[in-house]
């Protein structure tokens, strides 16, 4: 009897793995194959973006940001192009020259109020999945350039630390007082009450973000320089500053919003 309930108990096993259903799009033995499963249409989509370098920094070393507005001489532009086509061409304002390759980096060294940006695609036109396809497609998209001493990021801003949330201070990011059409490259006030208050950027400046390495000029036996990414949010009145100091180290983050 034992042996009768056994061979029952495997039998039924092998009809159930014998009716076990193939569900995989990806295989052509399966009754929902789908030929076009990992297909896409011809798509001339691109990114503009810039990249921003902080050698000292623990995790923010190189950041790549996606913007619709750059200053002007600072820091090279990417215009970056989708993967897999055959032929690309890049139109950049009243640029007479025609680009060709999928990514193409630029320096703007004048305002444009709007940059118009057009990249046309081309590849083989997979028509068995998209009938009527042509392998050809055009996007647009338009980039302002600013006066390299006019980025969002310049101001004041009123916040707290990670490490201290019940004290408020200023910090702020501008030029230096005698130099003040120069670009605002220094971080003022994150080390209250410290000489020199004022740590340069040599890391990068762009519209929304300040990268800032550590200069030998502003360190001193009682207040190390810092390291510190500073990013303005989409609304251009938040900012957050992850910032560190090397001896005695001290990682931090201040959490503020633009008063002037």
């Amino acid at each position: 009897m034992k042996n009768l309930l056994l061979l029952l108990a495997l039998s039924g096993l092998i009809v159930w793995q014998g009716c076990k259903r193939c569900d995989d799009p990806t295989n052509p033995e399966c009754e929902n194959y789908d030929p076009c499963w990992n297909s896409q249409p011809v798509s001339a989509n691109f990114v503009i973006g810039q990249t921003f370098t902080n050698r000292y920094h623990p995790t923010l070393k190189d950041t790549f940001l996606v913007v619709d507005t750059v200053l002007e001489g600072q820091p090279m532009t990417e215009f970056q192009g989708p993967e897999g086509y055959d032929r690309y061409e890049w139109t950049i304002g009243q640029d007479n020259r025609t680009f060709t390759d999928q990514t193409v980096y630029l320096f703007f060294v004048d305002p444009e109020p709007r940059l118009r940006i057009q990249l046309i695609v081309e590849r083989e036109p997979d028509t068995a999945c998209f009938p009527g396809e042509d392998g050809r497609d055009t996007a647009v998209q338009y980039l302002t350039v600013v006066p390299r001493n006019q980025p969002a990021i310049r101001g004041s801003y009123r916040g707290v630390l990670a490490s201290a949330p019940n004290d408020s201070f200023e910090v702020s990011i501008g030029p230096l007082p005698q130099y003040p059409n120069e670009p605002p490259n220094f971080l003022f006030n994150i080390n209250p009450g410290c000489i020199p208050e004022s740590f340069g950027a040599s890391g990068g400046l762009g519209y929304k973000v300040l990268s800032l390495n550590v200069m030998d000029d502003y360190v001193t036996p009682i207040c190390d320089g810092v390291v510190a990414w500073c990013f303005l949010d989409s609304t251009n009145r938040f900012i957050h500053i992850d910032y560190k100091t090397r001896e005695p180290y001290h990682r931090d983050q201040f959490q503020g919003i633009k008063i002037d």
